[in-house]
């Protein structure tokens, strides 16, 4: 995947997709592969997918992908 864990800076990540979208026969293959695993989405997350730490067990979607992006930008801008 190339992206780290925003907690603890691991690159074991998973991909979690809601279990609606395995009809798409590309994101079924990957949960046969081990590459993505399946969340019931009983939590009524609709954003798509999101990202897990296989360590830590941090999960976070795009949309907190970019927040947390932005602070780490604003975290180097104050650093000398």
């Amino acid at each position: 995947m190339g992206k780290k864990c925003y907690r603890c800076g691991s690159e074991n990540l998973i991909k979690v997709i809601p279990a609606k979208a395995l009809v798409i026969p590309e994101l079924k293959k990957e949960v046969e592969d081990g590459l993505a695993e399946v969340d019931c989405g009983c939590s009524g997350f609709q954003t798509g997918h999101r990202t897990k730490c296989r360590d830590c067990g941090f999960m976070w979607d795009y949309l907190t992908e970019q927040q947390l992006e932005r602070q780490l930008a604003e975290k180097e801008k104050e650093q000398p």
